[in-house]
């Protein structure tokens, strides 16, 4: 017989797995990993993005109405695509195993502004040539001078963003009540089974990666696409475990105050600015070229780009790689959410090419440290990083910035 307070032999792992799976993760935590899964990914093969892919999507959908955008590269076999793929399928496991999964609806006045807002994530995403993830996280990791402008515009149109809301909410007639739905057959025994299937559909995806011997290329580096999916997976448990999210970076701070998720963001650039910064000036450097993820977007179309995405980003409640983890947990508005950011994104910028019109937006990728130097670089880039979370601190005690 076992002694009072002493774990059974069946449940001798259960606190751990509570605080893995049933307990929210720290933005500061998420922070770390997600800056070194960014540094892994960069090691490997190419730094986290997400809009090629979901323009590659874009290409597809418009291709099946007759309209053909250019070269027509298959999703499983386009590197952004199948990342991205790799996150969806990577926040529906960490959604399973922490019992979280849930196919979630919406209003229609909500529909209506997430439509709008992924038109102008589409836009944005072209004009500043990468979104939160590749025209910022990764851009200012990578010493882009595009990182930091994109941050300029993010916080501008995060600001017209939430203005727009707030007036559009206060227009919106409450909703009527409506009857608790009826509880499912056998009452919480789905919730219960989640984490067993999610358990096995790790295990399942492992296998099958584990036999992927599909290669990809890029820039002349040639890696495993199994390598980057299971990297891309890691992103999307660690995204939906803490529900990290780069718009609540940007609209907390002016929306509730909170600056949680700024300090965790500002962390990951931190993370992710070191490691690219060792890639990019060591030895290593010999398989990796100095313009790596310098978005050539300097001046305006980064500025405008994060303007354009930042208000976007409000109104849908999710950015580019938000809509991928929100989606793979079971919010299905982010269906749509994401096929207008990638019609959108595809027509747009076939528009800009075909028009010629993409060198009036800026075409000049800036390296920083051709101008300030490596040390020069680092310490301005570091430097604003730590400013933002140290702005975000401030907001917390003195709510000087909070608009609503």
């Amino acid at each position: 017989m076992e002694s009072q307070g002493q774990p059974t032999r069946a449940g001798f792992l259960a606190p751990d797995y509570r605080g893995l799976f049933q307990h929210q993760w720290t933005p500061w935590a998420a922070g770390i990993l997600i800056g070194l899964l960014n540094v892994m990914m960069f090691a490997y093969g190419k730094p986290w993005g997400v809009a090629e892919g979901v323009q590659n999507w874009g290409n597809w959908v418009l291709l099946a109405f007759g309209l053909k955008m250019g070269e027509q590269i298959p999703p499983w076999l386009f590197t952004t695509s199948y990342t991205n793929l790799g996150i969806v399928l990577g926040a529906l496991i960490g959604a399973l195993l922490s019992g979280q999964f849930a196919l979630r609806l919406t209003t229609g006045r909500d529909l209506v502004r997430s439509g709008i807002g992924g038109v102008l994530l589409g836009i944005g995403a072209v004009l500043g040539m990468g979104c939160t993830i590749g025209g910022f996280l990764s851009a200012f990791s990578a010493l882009s001078l595009a990182g930091p402008l994109f941050m300029i515009g993010l916080f501008v149109g995060t600001y017209m963003g939430l203005r727009l809301l707030v007036w559009d909410l206060a227009r919106e007639k409450p909703a009527t009540p409506k009857p608790a739905p009826a509880a499912p057959p056998g009452g919480n025994g789905w919730k219960k089974r989640q984490p067993y299937i999610g358990l096995g559909l790790l295990i399942m995806v492992l296998i099958l990666l584990s036999y992927d011997g599909t290669e990809f290329t890029y820039r002349g580096i040639t890696g495993l696409r199994g390598v980057l999916v299971l990297l891309a997976i890691a992103l999307g448990v660690v995204n939906q475990r803490a529900r990290f999210c780069v718009v609540r970076a940007f609209r907390e701070p002016f929306m509730t105050g909170d600056g949680s998720m700024t300090k965790g963001v500002a962390l990951a650039l931190l993370v992710g600015l070191a490691g690219f910064a060792i890639i990019k000036g060591s030895d290593l450097n010999e398989l990796r070229d100095l313009s790596e993820a310098v978005r050539p977007s300097v001046v305006l179309g980064s500025l405008l780009g994060g303007l354009i995405f930042g208000t976007g980003m409000v109104l849908t409640g999710g950015c580019a790689s938000g809509s991928l983890w929100r989606l793979g947990e079971g919010q299905l508005k982010f269906l749509l959410v994401l096929l207008m950011f990638s019609v959108s994104n595809a027509l747009f910028a076939f528009t800009l090419r075909i028009t010629g019109w993409r060198s009036s937006w800026g075409e000049e990728a800036y390296f920083l440290p051709d101008s300030l130097t490596w040390p020069g670089a680092l310490a301005v880039l570091t430097a604003i990083a730590i400013a933002w979370a140290l702005f975000a601190a401030w907001n917390e005690k003195t709510e000087k910035m909070v608009i609503v």
